[in-house]
């Protein structure tokens, strides 16, 4: 066998050139993946593999510049675009993206637009994370001056799997048997992490079945770690998918989903059976809110500040009493105090409506929150 020293994905190769026009007319690029993925590494070897491609759009003297925010500490505000070469371009790989947004960190966004608008930076942005998730949407829409070009897609194709495979035999020098194979590309859907373990497990246990290798304790924490990292909206939808064939939630993070090949175009179905089998076997079915004190949590997610102060008093209130009728006058004096000028079944009603938006942008609308005409409002588990 020839060693292979590193692995490209062939559709990072293809989407390459797409990802860099856009920065060459003054415009910063946007990559939206899915999670627990290591495209910082890949992308980097296709900057060295590909100089002469980015070179020629930027000229000869261009250089690079990897930044990922999933490391500790990192930060842009001392990056200083006076300090490059005069009128040299600098390409500006940023990573992590969507944990900077997660932290409403303005003065390292700020600094973002702010090299976006120097003629000689260069910025492509990476998330793992859906940036269109009721999370992060509400605070991107204040940056007005922040509009990137999105690309959204699956990163690693069938073809993927198979030269990955190949690469990793030539680097441990030994072959993976043929079934067991078929067996890790048709379970990991392209995922190559996934894939690594598996193979990396198969080398050092060669008498293995393909269901000790799938239900190994490092593939099994590495799948937790997987799920672990979709936003809340994304989980609830998958587990929708996984228990009940059918994808609930909001529009967007579906879509999300469908463009990355999470899930199928008729959202009936995931496209990784090692995620959905174990979405079955440790994720709950229904997601239903639980209260801690006064922290909300589905799944054992925090969805605390997902609700405003109002919309929790209600969900307390309904989730207590389950299947039973909690009329407006109960839920009026849960909400607002003794003579309240704002208490009226109007404002009720304004505020039973959002609750129920939010509830319906998580997978848990029409299911759970029910109207009883007449009588009030019950919480069906």
């Amino acid at each position: 066998m020839n060693k292979l020293t590193h692995f490209v994905p062939s559709s990072l190769e293809k989407q390459f050139d797409a990802w860099l026009n856009p920065l060459k007319f003054g415009e910063i690029s946007l990559v939206v993946g899915y999670p627990w993925n290591d495209h910082e590494r890949r992308f980097s070897q296709l900057l060295t593999d590909e100089k002469q491609i980015w070179q020629s759009m930027f000229g000869k003297n261009a250089k690079w510049q990897l930044v990922d925010f999933r490391e500790p500490e990192i930060t842009l505000t001392n990056f200083d675009e006076s300090a490059q070469p005069k009128n040299e371009n600098q390409l500006l790989a940023i990573f992590g993206f969507e944990r900077l947004l997660a932290s409403k960190n303005e003065a390292e966004i700020n600094q973002i637009i702010k090299l976006y608008r120097s003629p000689f930076v260069k910025i492509l942005l990476f998330s793992d994370q859906n940036l269109y998730d009721p999370d992060f949407e509400e605070f991107l829409s204040n940056l007005k001056s922040f509009q990137p070009r999105v690309f959204v897609g699956q990163f690693y194709d069938p073809n993927d799997a198979e030269k990955f495979i190949d690469y990793l035999e030539n680097k441990w020098q030994f072959k993976v048997d043929p079934i067991l194979r078929q067996k890790i590309i048709a379970n990991s859907g392209g995922a190559l992490g996934l894939i690594k373990e598996m193979v990396w497990f198969a080398r050092d246990n060669s008498q293995a079945s393909f269901e000790e290798n799938a239900n190994h304790a490092q593939l099994q924490s590495i799948l937790k770690s997987f799920w672990n990292q979709f936003s809340k909206s994304s989980q609830l939808v998958l587990a929708d998918v996984v228990h009940n064939q059918k994808a609930g939630g909001l529009s967007t993070v579906i879509a999300y989903l469908k463009q990355i090949k999470i899930i199928n175009n008729e959202g009936t179905k995931l496209l990784l059976p090692l995620l959905e089998k174990y979405i079955k076997e440790y994720v709950s079915n229904p997601l239903s809110p639980m209260f801690d004190g006064q922290q909300i949590f589905i799944d054992q997610q925090n969805v605390t500040n997902f609700f405003t102060k109002k919309q929790r008093r209600i969900l307390k209130k309904l989730i207590a009493n389950p299947e039973k009728i909690i009329s407006r006058e109960d839920l009026m004096n849960e909400i607002w105090q003794q003579n309240d000028l704002e208490a009226s079944d109007w404002a009720l009603d304004c505020h039973i409506n959002r609750l129920r938006h939010r509830l319906e942008e998580i997978g848990l609308g029409e299911k759970h929150l029910i109207t009883k005409r007449g009588k009030g409002f019950l919480w069906k588990p």
